[in-house]
């Protein structure tokens, strides 16, 4: 009981993904094993564009049905070691564990296609979405906040630019090795 209790606590019950506090422990690992090990580590963030529209016009049931065909579709096109979560709101992000950044701005890509032909049932209502998304990965040693902000900056340039595209978050120069490479 105590064990269901935890996994509860760590769903999303709209989505059936992880909610941001258990992404957040989960990625502490990966980010851990991938910094000890050199592995690479990619992170997506994607918003739905227009969520705002979208509840306007078929109320928060419609909402939610979008949120929840979100998950269902993220938990099918990735692969099994991919940990994807809701971030909050109309957000998701994605761990893409030993993913090189070309690897997750492929993988990115691939899922912003998936949701952009992907008709959502709402009642006798067909709802059509699309995604911006974020793409950054894991730079040395870098933290979850630096990883996400990257990604985060990434995504708002996805929405700047027109929305319903991917745009990749390159990594930070190291000014310490630029310097001494002088």
């Amino acid at each position: 009981l105590m064990a269901e209790q935890e996994r509860l606590a760590a769903i999303d019950v709209l989505t059936g993904l992880r909610n941001r506090r258990a992404f957040q422990q989960q990625i502490a690992v990966e980010i851990s094993r991938a910094s000890r090990y050199g592995t690479p580590l990619g992170l997506l963030l994607l918003d739905v564009d227009h969520f705002k529209q979208i509840n306007d016009s078929q109320g928060h049931a419609g909402g939610d049905r979008v949120l929840a065909a979100l998950g269902a579709l993220l938990r099918d096109r990735l692969r099994t070691p991919d940990i994807p979560a809701r971030w909050g709101g109309e957000e998701f992000v994605v761990a893409l564990p030993n993913t090189d950044l070309a690897g997750a701005a492929l993988a990115a890509e691939r899922l912003r296609s998936a949701v952009a032909s992907a008709t959502i049932r709402h009642g006798n209502i067909d709802i059509r979405v699309t995604i911006s998304i974020g793409v950054s990965a894991l730079d040395g040693s870098e933290t979850l906040e630096a990883l996400t902000e990257r990604a985060d900056q990434a995504m708002y340039a996805a929405k700047v630019k027109g929305r319903n595209c991917v745009m990749v978050s390159e990594a930070k120069p190291d000014l310490a090795a630029a310097a001494n490479d002088k």
